[in-house]
């Protein structure tokens, strides 16, 4: 969904996706170099990055279970620390991280409203692991003078979901949640 926004400003754009990503026909009538791989491995990451002075990662797992939690930590914190390390190595110009406000903690906040200035507290393990690639990126910028930004998204819905995700039911699910858990505002 970035890239079309990308090519209008003039950028010259490496695309990296998953071997058989369902999303890869929206690249096909873009002119986009293309790169299939894992942010597991090494060569595939230097091979798209190559050339480039500048990485978004948008890449992550947010539901964790769906999987073992093993995996989880290894597609969210094990990728985001190789792919930081080679643009490290690299010497890209700047680094932007898909994060979320899931780092804070909404069950018991220190004050309202939550900014960034607000201690980072995940209380459950998909904000653990993108807290953990904040500290990755936040300490490559210490080592190598990398321009960072961290992008604590909320709610991040596409047009298609919206609907979906806000039903009077799906919200009445979320206020029973917060309610029965001791720490929330809900619940005092």
């Amino acid at each position: 969904n970035l890239i079309p926004k990308l090519l209008e400003k003039g950028y010259e754009v490496h695309a990296f996706v998953m071997p058989n990503d369902p999303q890869l026909v929206k690249l096909k009538n873009l002119d986009v170099s293309v790169f299939e791989g894992s942010l597991a491995e090494k060569a595939d990451v230097e091979a798209a990055m190559a050339g480039c002075d500048t990485v978004i990662h948008l890449a992550a797992s947010m539901v964790a279970t769906d999987k073992p939690e093993r995996v989880f930590w290894d597609i969210n914190v094990s990728s985001t620390f190789e792919l930081v390390r080679c643009a490290v190595h690299s010497k890209i110009k700047r680094f932007l991280l898909a994060s979320t406000d899931a780092t804070y903690t909404c069950w018991n906040p220190v004050f309202t409203p939550i900014s960034e200035l607000h201690p980072q507290r995940p209380f459950f393990l998909y904000g653990l692991t993108k807290k953990v690639c904040e500290d990755i990126l936040f300490s490559a910028q210490l080592e190598s003078g990398m321009p960072v930004v961290a992008m604590r998204f909320s709610n991040v819905r596409c047009c298609d979901e919206i609907l979906d995700a806000f039903t009077v039911s799906s919200l009445n699910a979320r206020l029973k949640g917060y309610s029965s858990h001791p720490g929330s505002i809900v619940y005092r």
